[in-house]
This record gives structure tokens, sequence and C-alpha cells, in this order.
């Protein structure tokens, strides 16, 4: 009899390990069914001992061990996967199972049962004494300094990083090396992956969650017997292929905030991979249009050494204006010409109706969806908020029917109302969505074609592309998108607008102004031949760092504003969050505060409500950077709840 010590590959079971009973120990490493909370999960076998040399202890246990279920699965995980994955759940304070959850394709992981017993015991078919080895071979190697893979950088346009990959994929194959392509979302890998996969046919893999479970399972054994090197282009969780040959990690897209998990242990895939190619000894290469201020901060501090060159500035044929609507309002005062505001200026409507005539498409970028992305009362000034979790309410339809809709929790209400603060009737919206946008240029360019393209007007992703299709087919057309029609805008186009935005710039984040500078970057590489900004904000020397694509001053001055507040990257922050009662939720904070006291923890003043109508509260500890992960906070945080959400790394501080 042999107790079983197993990893459950599950979220929400807050142990590292279970322990079994079974008559046969199975191989370290191997996938089996165990029963936990009455159901059958998945787990890894990490450990197993002989019964008779734990009696006593089994003897004064507070339960009775159960049997181990049956094996899914001989051994598959690779040891660089497992280290990887277990400094990943230290970093962002998960378990080991919890990350395995998050990193392995459920797909994969429905494997037929193994029909063979197995009868070694552990260390019998040598494994063990193998993975001893290469360790000492790794330590030797350490020790006499041989080189260690590099960490690379490559900033530049799409078709100058689709250059960049082909060529670094044809000199690892020639080294016998394999090459890992990560991408973000499924839209990304299957966009470039048609690019990319010319040429080498047989020894490029594409696989995503999307792709049906038969397909996915030939293509990842597939790519384990190819004992030619491989192309893989994949989303994060196909890092798990085990293969030995990795000789390239690529994370394409590496500003992307869809590497996030948005469940436990929230880690991200972009560290994932890092950590996964230096146990693999492969080299990472961090790619994108306009990289993250973390990385920009580590390549300007030579931690990232350049792919090839430093693509500190991004070059336009496009002309480049911007357009204060105050300024137009000041000269039509001056002339004596009344007008009431409008959303859109009259340099813009001309431009475009100029561009209609000679045949030219125009995309013209709007920050929000709906009429109005803000709606307030002209008596007291307060804003319009969701009832069920407080959030700004959104000003959509118009005419007979208005109606407002939370963009948070998707409630939705008449906007005949009065305010519910001082009970006036003067509700007006501010700014202008894609809804607003829309109306006014039916109206002032009557006969244009004129397409929408936002999660309003086309929902799925199939609505979205034949959108976006029927733009580029049609000459003189205008499309106005939200940030969602970057997705699709695959072509160039001759003249791009960023025309309601402002209200980014009154988000309180840290993180906005490198939102907003990217996002005018991407509309400002879509144009061929104009490009023009409307906005009332004064934002420094932002909108010149976008019109000339100077990346590196842009850089340099948001990482001097970061390291002068002490922001990432030059601190870690770890937010803590907490939903219920108010006055449940007020005293859960205030507990968190007294316990971390020796880490100066930070109370988020403002209290939101969630999709469910509970309030809910932040607490924000900042670390230094070099002193995460700390194994004495990282216990603390461990042994907290589950009902208290911990990130590191979060995406907004609040």
């Amino acid at each position: 009899m042999f107790i079983v010590e197993v990893i459950p590959i599950a979220r929400g079971i807050f142990k590292e390990t279970l322990s079994y009973f079974a008559k046969s120990a199975p191989t370290i490493g191997s996938l089996v069914s165990v029963p936990v909370r009455g159901k059958k999960a998945l787990a890894l076998v990490v450990a197993t001992g002989s019964a008779k040399e734990r009696k006593t202890e089994i003897r004064r246990g507070s339960f009775a061990l159960r049997k181990l279920g049956v094996l899914r699965s001989a051994p598959f995980l690779t040891k660089e996967f497992l280290s990887a994955s277990k400094k990943t759940a230290e970093y962002h304070i998960g378990t080991l199972g919890g990350v395995l959850s998050t990193l392995l394709p459920k797909e994969i992981l429905e494997l037929p049962r193994n029909k063979k017993t197995e009868k070694e015991k552990p260390g019998e078919n040598g494994e063990k004494d193998e993975e001893l080895q290469e360790i000492k071979k790794t330590e030797a190697a350490q020790k006499i300094g041989l080189p260690i893979a590099e960490k690379l950088v490559f900033q530049g346009r799409l078709e100058d990083r689709l250059m960049e990959y082909k060529s670094l994929v044809r000199e690892n194959f020639a080294r016998g090396k394999s090459v890992f392509l990560l991408f973000p979302t499924v839209k990304e890998a299957e966009v470039l992956t048609k690019e990319l996969e010319k040429g080498i046919g047989r020894y490029s893999f594409v696989l995503h969650r999307e792709l049906k479970k038969s397909e996915q399972k030939k293509l990842w054994h597939d790519a384990i017997k190819e004992t030619h090197p491989i192309l893989v282009m994949a989303t994060g969780s196909f890092l798990s292929l085990p293969r030995k040959d990795w000789g390239l990690v690529i994370v394409e897209k590496e500003s992307s905030r869809f590497y996030r998990s948005a469940v436990r242990p929230y880690l991200d895939a972009r560290r994932f991979a890092e950590t996964f190619a230096a146990e693999c000894g492969a080299k990472i290469l961090l790619a994108d249009t306009v990289l993250r201020v973390e990385t920009a901060e580590r390549f300007l501090s030579e931690e990232l050494l350049p792919s090839s060159s430093e693509g500190m500035r991004l070059l336009s044929s496009a002309s480049f204006s911007v357009i204060d609507p105050k300024t137009e309002k000041a000269e039509r005062d001056r002339l004596g010409i009344k007008k009431p505001w409008e959303p859109l200026s009259e340099k813009i409507l001309a431009q475009l109706r100029e561009s209609r005539t000679r045949g030219e498409r125009s995309f013209v970028f709007v920050g929000r969806r709906g009429s109005a992305p803000l709606v307030v009362c002209g008596d007291c000034e307060k804003s319009v908020v969701c009832s069920r979790c407080s959030a700004p309410v959104v000003l959509h339809g118009s005419g007979s029917d208005p109606y407002f809709l939370c963009h948070r929790c998707n409630e939705k209400r008449g906007a005949e109302e009065r305010c519910r603060y001082c009970g006036g009737w003067r509700l007006i919206g501010l700014g202008a969505g894609s809804e607003r946008i829309e109306e006014i240029l039916r109206k002032e360019l009557p006969g244009s074609s004129i397409f929408t393209l936002n999660k309003d007007k086309t929902p799925t992703d199939k609505k979205a592309a034949a959108v976006a299709m029927a733009f580029y087919d049609t000459p003189g057309s205008i499309l106005i998108g939200t940030e969602m029609a970057l997705f699709y805008l695959l072509n160039r186009v001759e003249n791009t607008v960023a025309a309601s935005f402002d209200s980014l710039f009154a988000i309180p984040d840290f993180r906005m102004h490198e939102r907003i500078f990217h996002l005018l970057i991407d509309v400002r590489e879509l144009a061929t031949n104009r490009f023009i900004i409307q906005s009332k904000v004064e934002p420094g020397r932002l909108f010149m760092n976008v019109a000339e694509g100077n990346l590196a001053d842009f850089y340099r001055e948001e990482i001097n504003m970061r390291e002068k507040l002490g922001y990432p990257p030059f601190r870690t922050f770890i937010r803590l969050s907490t939903t219920g009662e108010r006055a449940a939720t007020l005293k859960v904070i205030s507990s968190l505060v007294e316990k971390l006291k020796d880490w100066n923890p930070l109370p988020l003043p403002a209290l939101f409500r969630d999709q469910r109508g509970r309030y809910l509260a932040h607490l924000l500890l900042s670390i230094p950077k070099t002193a995460w992960p700390n194994e004495q906070l990282r216990q603390e945080l461990s042994a907290l709840p589950p009902s208290i959400r911990v990130e590191v790394d979060p995406e907004t501080a609040g």
C-alpha cells in the first residue's frame, strides 16, 4: 500500500497537495483522477511513499485517506514547464495547481484512460536520477560562466515584425531549435499565422482553444512526434507542449492587456513565457509596435537587448494636425457666428467630404460607444451612475427612446428620470460616443457609405469582420469604431481621425497616458495620407510625440514620472480586494491594514459596487522592485481567506 501526494489541477482548491492511498505507486508526473469535494478532478502526482513508513501519521490524522482514482496518462509535462509554473505560482501568490489549471489546455488534459497499470515505484525508471544529473549539469554550467540565454526586444510595425520573425525562425531551424510564437488572443493568432506559415508547411503548428477538440489533440501529438524543429503559433496554454528543443520564445503584441488571466491566480502569460524560456535555456523576444513602459525601461537600462535595430522612432508618410474645438469656437465668437457645440469640428467634416470626393477611405476613432460617455446634472453637477454597481452610465439611443446603459454590469434603464441627488431635471450628456458621431456624419454627409464597428453594432467576430471587409471594399467610405475596430483593420487606409477620446484622460489610472499614446499610435499607423487628432486637452508633448512617432521621448518622460511617484516598474503593486455589505467591507479593509501594517498598506478611499450590487474596496501594497517575491509577505497573503482577491502587478492600482 502506498500514500500518494498529488497537486489537484483546479482553481478554488487552496491546499498545495492532497494525499490518497493506492495499491501501486504511479510514476511521479503522472496524471490521475482524484475525488475532491464529491467530484472528480485531474491531479499531478508529485510524491509517493510506503504506507508502512507513515502508519503513525495516518492513524493520528483527523480524516480518513481516500482511495486514489484511475491513472489518466503517463508523465508528459517537462521539468522546465513545471519549474516555471512553480515560480509563477510563487510570484502571483497562487497554488501550483491553480497555475496549472490556467496554463494547461483542458482539451489536452481530457485524455483517454490509460488502461496499463504502472507497477514501478518512484525512481525505478531512472527519471529521478536523470533529473538530478540535469540539475548538476546546469549548476556546473553556471559555475564556469557559460552565457545565459538572451532576452531581446523588437519594436516596429507589424510588417517589420513579421520579417524579423521569419528570419529568426530560419536561423533557429538551422541550429536545430524550435520556436514558440505566443499570441494574446485567438484573433491575432488566426490573422498572423497565415503569413508566417508560408514556406515551412508541415513544420508549423497553429494551436488555440477555439479549434475542435479532435483537431487540437491531433496537432498536439503531431507536434510532439515531429523530429524536425517546428514553429508553434499559439496562445499561452500551449507552452506546455512537451518538446526539449525550444530555442526561442516570441511574445507578440507584448503590450496587450489580454495576457493577464481574469481568474485566480491572475497570472501574466508574458511573465510565465519569460520564466519558461529561461528554464529551457531559450531566448525570449518581446515585440510590439509600442512596447509597455515597463519593457522599455528594461531596454533603456540594458537589461534587454535589441533584436535588430532599436526602433525608437516610427516614421510615417501621413500628414498630421491637431484641432482644438475651443479655438474654432473662439473664432466663431469673434465673427459673431452662433452655433451650438458639435463633437466633430468643421475642419474634420470638410476633410471627410474632400476624402469622399477623391474616393479615399476614412477611419474615425471614438473612445466610447453610445451617445454620451458621461451624463451629469446641470444643477448639482453630480454624475448619473448605475443603481447596481455605481459606475457612471453612458447615454444610448436618441430621439424619443434614449436609455442609460452601464458598461460595467450592463444594467439598462430609461433616461427619463430626475437627478437622484437634487431632484433636478437638467441631465446633460457630455462628450460624444460612436452613436452620436454616426448621427452627425449621416446628417452632415448625406449619401455617404458609413459603417460602425463596436460592441453594440458588431457583437460577434463574424459581424465585425464582415463590416471591416465591406469598409475596405467601398471607396470613399467612412468607418466609425472604438478600440475594438483596431483588431479588424488589418490593412492601411488613406485617412484616420481620433475624434472623441478626451474622456480617457479623466480616468484615474497610472497607465492611462501610456494607453492613450498606444491607441493614438495605432490609429496613426493605419493612415497613409492624413492623420488628425481632435482634442480639448493640454497633454504636454504627448500629441507631438505621437505625430513624430517619437517613442524614446515618450518613454523617458513616462519613466521619469513613474520613478518620481513610485509607480511600476520601480515598485511592485499588490492589490487586495474584498466585496460585501458596506460595513463588512470596511471592517475587512481595516483588519487588513492592521494585519499588514509592516508593509505600509494604502487603503483606497473609494468604495465601488460590483456587478451584483455588492460593495468593492481595495487595499494597495507598494513593494520595492527588488524585494518581491518576499517569502514572509507571500506566506501572509497566502493565508488570507479565499474571499480576498490578491493580484500581483494589477492592470490598474484602483
